[in-house]
């Protein structure tokens, strides 16, 4: 129970010379996880990209009994229908705002994202589109947007609504340039950072290895009391959360909606 696999490629001048495969037969933190005040450290997970498939994996997620946050498109199929759905299941809805990412429009954000050559006006009109299109929002975080958050004046046009609003702000950190957070802090919005994607890396075969990114998460809350990590709805990243909650209360840490981390 509990284990912990790390992966090590080994090699010179670009040849791989030996693979290690290094297991950890018990986390040395095991149920001693701790904050300075005494408390549990706090773990937030929000699932993004909620709005396009009505599915069993999706209802999953709903299903888990902890704290969860879910981040769902505008302009989706179904985001509506499961903002509803999540909210009566006692978890906490976002709106998932897009917005230009590098590579732009390579990499598509979607009809209703917030892009550069769009002036002020416009993005405060798509922002309030967006939050119209979702019901029980009660947060914003952004999709993509490594483009945009980087823009300090669009930004904060962004958070002019979100204030108006009375929502708070998860700067999902698409690149360390963001100036989400700093500019929701400006505003007076309650706000947090994203501290790990837990379903981004993959393992020596391919796959998605969400059980080892949930365990730097743990790393993290141990360090300074609290994390926040955003997976998506797959298949894989259910089955692990399922797998590895319980371990993780075991071991002392608590799941919280990610509003409590907010600032």
């Amino acid at each position: 129970r509990g284990l912990r696999t790390v992966y090590m490629r080994l090699g010179a001048k670009g040849v791989e010379t030996h693979h290690v495969v290094l297991k950890e037969s018990e986390r040395p933190d095991a149920h001693v996880a701790r904050r300075d005040d005494g408390a549990p450290p706090r773990i937030a997970i929000v699932i993004d990209d909620i709005g396009y498939a009505d599915s069993s994996v999706v209802m999953g997620f709903l299903e888990l009994d902890v704290p969860l946050s879910v981040s769902v498109l505008p302009g989706t199929p179904h985001g509506p229908s499961l903002a509803r759905r999540a909210a009566a299941a006692g978890k906490e809805v976002l709106l998932h705002l897009p917005m230009e990412p590098e590579g732009y429009p390579d990499a598509d954000p979607g009809d209703r994202a917030l892009l550069l050559e769009q002036g002020h006006r416009e993005i405060a009109a798509r922002v309030s589109e967006a939050l119209s299109e979702v019901p029980e929002v009660v947060g914003v975080n952004n999709h993509m947007g490594s483009a945009f958050t980087r823009d300090r004046g669009r930004m904060r046009v962004v958070m002019g609504v979100i204030k108006e609003n009375g929502l708070f702000f998860v700067d999902s950190m698409t690149t360390p340039e963001s100036k989400g957070f700093p500019e929701a802090e400006r505003a007076g919005i309650p706000s947090v950072r994203n501290n790990m994607f837990i379903d981004s890396r993959l393992d020596e075969l391919g796959r998605l290895d969400v059980y080892s990114q949930l365990m730097a998460l743990e790393d993290i809350a141990s360090r300074r009391g609290e994390a926040v990590g955003i997976g998506h709805p797959h298949s894989e990243t259910l089955r692990i959360l399922r797998r590895a909650i319980p371990e993780m209360k075991e071991r002392g840490f608590e799941f919280v909606f990610v509003s409590a981390l907010t600032g």
